[in-house]
């Protein structure tokens, strides 16, 4: 299961290496996902995913059973090339990264799908109409 998980989040994040052309960033994400532990999505995440493609009227690229969850120990986690600290991170296309301590957090989580729902990394208007910007989900 290990070597499934490193493999999806390599290819998941190989675009974005690509796209920036530097194998060092790959090298430096594919040493980041070997610290990860695999989390099978509690069923919670399905009924907050419906719930958001509902909310959003989007429609994903994705099905719910594409993604791959993963966690890392503690509170936060350092997120590569990226700058501060997060409690969660959509690493692109189906792969989402949860600290252990926010795993059952229904904002933290709704943010994280809400990018994989949407595709994007930015934080469009919808993440305010939801209330799922980083600064709502700030305790």
């Amino acid at each position: 299961m290990r070597a499934w998980l490193v493999v999806a989040a390599v290819l998941s994040l190989a675009r974005s290496a690509v796209a920036q052309n530097t194998a060092q960033h790959l090298e430096e994400y594919r040493q980041w996902v070997t610290q990860t532990t695999a989390l099978s999505a509690p069923d919670v995440y399905r009924v907050w995913w419906n719930e958001l493609i509902h909310e959003c009227a989007c429609s994903p690229l994705h099905r719910f059973e594409d993604l791959v969850f993963a966690t890392l120990p503690g509170k936060e986690f350092r997120v590569p090339r990226q700058f501060g600290r997060a409690r969660a991170h959509w690493a692109g296309g189906v792969w989402i990264v949860i600290a252990e301590a926010y795993i059952m957090d229904e904002r933290v989580v709704k943010h994280e799908l809400l990018h994989a729902i949407l595709q994007t990394t930015g934080h469009p208007e919808i993440f305010g109409r939801l209330r799922l910007r980083a600064q709502d989900i700030t305790n």
